[in-house]
Formats: structure tokens, C-alpha cells, sequence
């Protein structure tokens, strides 16, 4: 959509958002119905990829741009104890259903709503230590203004959630939209009932064995009205929609005097999912061996385009990285100077429960089943669960999990002869290596 001015964009965006709110979850969606996004919106997650340090979010300030009618804010509210939320958006609309959402869970105390433009930002005279800007970004008419002006209002400490769409992945979507615009489906002067159930009817006439958007439409389950009306007007009628690359966010991330810690899904950009190195040309393969953030993302986009969102934490460039911060694998290497602990997300009854049920019967342990992630651990050895016991009550040196180990299991199975220490290192080493990758533990330096 072509607009004219700022503020005809400005108004045909907040059309859009008054007559069909966003997210579309009816108010009494309760706040841990969609498990799949805990990783993502826990604040654990966040400050861990930056400092290697697990993180207590009891007093942290949260700005939720671009609220929309609060779904994302109340679980942030409920997946981070003691955090406050602020919630800014352009819909009045929007706003009251946010604040109707969050009454209806008790947790209006703990938020405040208003209806802003994010020009009017630095009007808050607030500070935030979390800033959650959530499938905004590339709505808006400036990506770099308004990342400068979140920047603003960001501590020197904070970090800031942002994504954008994926040039390379949203290319179906974006040239459905130009063409449904083209045809005369989509006009200023039509209104959102109406325009839904053209589009949907110019959907179902595409031919379902070549047109993308099409197999996009029948890979959903579109007999859920919900679904079917999510798909409509978040893809085929989304104004002011646009797609970016790597290097173009990371631009935008430096522009702003912010820098990019991590993808926020770091498995979804992993560069075993897009090349297998044993088999890289050789000569080549030390390309690899230092590969920054951006570089790996930018391949992955190129390469697999399976990423809807370019989706990442960031922080100010003041904020200088931990001196000689390790790395996982040295962490590892250094059991005696290393403790692991608990993703705070798993530090409940339920987990806990499974935990020992898991030691009791020797049965595998299902992480999955408590934390989603993109890849997990489905089943984790009966024979390994045990070391984890102890991280229920706080965080452990690995060195007393490896003596755990050696107690619960002194036996080889196969031969019966005694486990040596150093075998029982590398197992458990492994073990919390691989628990840490997909981001049910958190492993950390005890030295200063």
C-alpha cells in the first residue's frame, strides 16, 4: 500500500488494529495456554544469552510496544514474577481490550496501558529494563527512528526483544498482498468484514499445486475460524507489511547504538540445519571456525529461508560483555569452576514431580513435555536425570552433580566394573552440555 503521508499510514494501521485486535486470543485465553512462546518471553532466557548469569526478574520494569490487546504482556506478566508491565499502543481498541484482559487475571495491579504512538516514548519520563517490541517493527514507516527512540528509553542494563520479517521467507506473502491490492481487493474504502471474505474467496480460487500462498492456506487448519481469520489479516491484508534481511536488521540494530547479543531461538539459526561441515570442502571449512552472529544468520536466511521472523535480543552498545566471559564449551571443560542451574521455567511442581518420578522408576524424562523448544531432548537417559535432583533446590557445582553421578550409578552396566572419575566427567559434562543447548539450564562461571 502506497500512502501518501505519515499520518494516512498512522491512521489506515490503526483501522486495521481497532477493527480486529491483535493477538486475536478471546480475553479468558489464559496466560500459559501457549507453552511454545515460555522460552522467548522469559527474562531468564534473555539476560542469560547476554551475561551467562541466570537473573531474578522480581522489580523489573517491562515496555510491551505495540501491546495490542495485551495477550503477549500477560504472559510476560505471568512467566516473570514480581516484573511490572507498560503497555503502549495505537489502538485505542486494543488498549481496552488489554486492560479488560489483564482485570480478567487479577493482574491490573502490575500493568499500566496507554494509548501511544512510539514518537511519544520519551513522554513516559521512564527507564525500562526489558523492552518486548513484538511483530511491530516492520509495520512501522521509520525501523531505525523508532528503534533509536526505544533505545532511549531502555536502561544502560536493559535489553530489548525486536523482529522483522524475513525478506527471503515473506516473498510469497508480499507479492500476494501487492497482487490482491492490484485486483481491487483491497481499498481504503472497504471495510474489514467485508475485504476478509473477498480475500478469502480469491485465496481458495488459487491454484493449490503452484501458487504458495495457497499451500500456506491449506498446511493451516482454516476450518478453525480463529486460524482462517488470523492467516487473512496478518498475511493477506497486513498494511504496511515488509520484509528485511540479516544484514539490513543488523544495520538497523547498529544504527540505533544498540548491538545484537543472540537470535532469540538460536537452534532455529543453527548451521547444522543448513550444511553438514564434515562434508564442507576442507580448504574452506575454517571459514566456519569464527563465524559472527550476523554471518551465521545471513547464511541460514539465504540458504534455508525457513525463519518467518529475523527475531533477537539486544542491548546498548555502553553495555560492555563480561571480561573473558567463557564459553559454553570451556564452561564445561572446567567443571570444578563451573555450577549449573535450572531454567527457572522448570523450577515447578510438575517438573519436579516427573524428576523424581524419572529417578524412582528409571524412566527416560521428557523435557519437552515442560519446556518446548524448536529441538529438545525428548528423552533424556534414565542413568543421567539423577544429577539434576539437586538443582531443584538452587544452583549446583558441577563437580558435586559428577559425585552424584558416581554414587547413584558406581557400576559399569555392562561389565560391572568401577565408573572412574573421568568417564563419569564426560558423561555428565555431555549431559549438561546438551541440556544447556536447547535451553533447560543454565551453565555459569563461579569465579568473579
Amino acid at each position: 500500500m502506497n500512502f501518501e503521508s505519515s499520518a494516512e499510514r498512522e491512521a489506515w494501521i490503526q483501522r486495521q488494529f481497532d477493527q480486529t485486535p491483535y493477538p486475536r486470543e478471546p480475553i479468558e485465553t489464559a496466560p500459559d495456554s501457549q507453552p511454545d512462546e515460555f522460552h522467548a518471553h522469559s527474562l531468564a532466557t534473555a539476560f542469560y544469552a547476554r551475561d551467562r548469569r541466570s537473573v531474578s526478574s522480581e522489580g523489573m520494569q517491562i515496555l510491551d510496544v505495540g501491546c495490542g490487546s495485551g495477550f503477549k504482556g500477560l504472559m510476560l506478566a505471568h512467566l516473570n514474577p514480581g516484573t511490572t508491565i507498560t503497555g503502549i499502543d495505537l489502538s485505542p481498541a486494543s488498549i481496552d481490550v488489554a486492560i479488560e484482559r489483564f482485570r480478567r487475571f487479577d493482574l491490573l495491579d502490575r500493568a499500566k496501558f496507554l494509548t501511544l504512538n512510539i514518537d511519544q516514548l520519551p513522554s513516559l519520563n521512564q527507564q525500562f529494563d526489558y523492552i518486548n517490541c513484538d511483530e511491530v517493527l516492520y509495520l512501522l514507516e521509520d525501523p531505525l527512528a523508532s528503534l533509536r527512540l526505544m533505545a532511549s528509553v531502555l536502561k544502560p542494563t536493559g535489553i530489548l526483544r525486536v523482529n522483522l520479517h524475513s525478506f527471503n521467507t515473506r516473498i510469497p506473502v508480499l507479492c500476494a498482498q501487492e497482487f490482491l491490492r492490484d485486483v481491487g481487493a483491497i481499498t481504503p474504502d472497504r471495510d474489514e468484514k467485508t475485504t476478509m471474505a473477498l480475500v478469502e474467496s480469491i485465496v481458495l480460487s488459487l491454484n493449490p499445486r503452484n501458487v504458495d500462498v495457497r499451500k500456506m492456506w491449506d498446511r493451516n487448519d482454516t476450518d478453525n475460524p480463529d486460524i482462517r481469520e488470523r492467516i487473512l489479516a496478518f498475511n493477506f491484508m497486513l498494511h504496511g507489511d515488509r520484509g528485511f534481511s540479516v544484514p539490513e536488521v543488523f544495520d538497523l540494530v547498529d544504527g540505533a547504538n544498540l548491538q545484537v547479543i543472540a537470535p532469540v531461538e538460536p537452534q532455529d539459526w543453527a548451521v547444522k540445519t543448513m550444511l553438514d561441515l564434515e562434508q564442507f570442502p576442507e580448504e574452506l571449512r575454517s571459514r566456519f571456525a569464527q563465524i559472527s552472529c550476523r554471518e551465521q544468520m545471513h547464511w541460514h536466511d539465504l540458504l534455508v529461508s525457513r525463519n518467518r521472523l529475523i527475531d533477537i535480543f539486544c542491548t546498548p552498545k555502553t553495555m560492555a560483555e563480561p571480561p573473558q566471559s567463557p564459553t559454553v564449551e570451556q564452561l564445561v571443560q572446567q567443571p570444578d569452576r563451573t555450577q549449573a542451574v535450572l531454567h527457572p521455567l522448570l523450577n515447578n511442581p510438575e517438573f519436579e514431580a516427573a524428576l523424581v518420578e524419572s529417578c524412582r522408576y528409571l524412566k527416560p524424562l521428557n523435557f519437552a513435555k515442560f519446556l518446548r523448544r524448536p529441538e529438545g531432548i525428548a528423552a533424556a537417559s534414565a542413568s543421567l536425570v539423577p544429577v539434576l535432583v539437586p538443582l531443584l533446590t538452587g544452583p549446583q557445582p558441577i563437580t558435586q552433580l559428577i559425585d552424584r553421578f558416581m554414587r547413584v550409578r558406581p557400576l559399569n552396566p555392562v561389565d560391572r566394573s568401577p565408573v572412574d572419575r573421568a568417564s563419569a566427567t564426560q558423561a555428565v559434562c555431555s549431559f549438561l552440555r546438551d541440556l544447556e543447548t536447547f535451553g533447560y539450564i543454565f551453565l555459569e562461571s563461579t569465579e568473579a
